[in-house]
């Protein structure tokens, strides 16, 4: 329940702040997110379903959730990387096909969101592998220091006058920084070739 709220709020967040702090950026951002989001909404149900089923069924088993953790990451990574890149090379002509011409505006903020494209869905395997082993306490922290994190970031480009949408680009440094976080303690536990699952 608390990491939903706090992941709830997170996401929340810059939509509220940008709402009131500029005319047309709350709905830059939001669009921008939600194409940003596709991928994790496409691949959670399997995280949050499938693969913490199967981390919960087989707690003790560290060899066969090893093997479950490094090909979810492996055939992630490798299934998202190719768009990524794609929307960071031609967000606008993404944006231009999909919202038209009077929404190019989404363009520079979903090309903020290309790093969160990749890491969203990836972040979702440690965390759903850690609360199975119930490490609660550690993904919660995880969350919240990228919450305040967030909004100190935000703080700091409204009080410094640079354009808004540098918000998209801290969101996706977050993830990517709060994955690695989390990834810590997931090779502390099953020593993944780190070198080969992602090089």
């Amino acid at each position: 329940f608390l990491v939903r709220i706090i992941g709830i709020t997170t996401k929340n967040i810059p939509i509220l702040f940008l709402g009131n702090v500029s005319d047309i950026g709350s709905a830059l951002y939001e669009k921008s997110y939600y194409l940003g989001g596709l991928s994790n909404t496409l691949l959670s149900p399997i995280n949050a379903k499938v693969s913490y089923a199967f981390y919960t069924k087989v707690k003790r088993d560290m060899q066969r959730i090893s093997k479950g953790v490094y090909l979810n990451l492996y055939f992630t990574f490798r299934l998202i990387l190719p768009f990524v890149v794609l929307i960071y090379l031609y967000s606008q002509e993404i944006v231009l096909f999909i919202y038209g011409e009077n929404w190019i505006g989404v363009s520079p903020y979903l090309k903020g969101f290309s790093i969160f494209i990749l890491f969203a869905p990836l972040y979702a395997i440690p965390q759903f592998l850690l609360l199975s082993q119930d490490k609660i306490e550690l993904v919660i922290r995880n969350k919240l220091y990228s919450l305040i994190l967030l909004i100190i970031f935000i703080l700091y480009i409204y009080y410094s006058n640079t354009s808004y949408k540098y918000i998209s680009w801290c969101v996706s440094i977050l993830m990517f920084i709060s994955f690695l976080h989390l990834m810590f303690y997931v090779q502390v536990m099953l020593n993944l070739n780190l070198n080969v699952l992602f090089v």
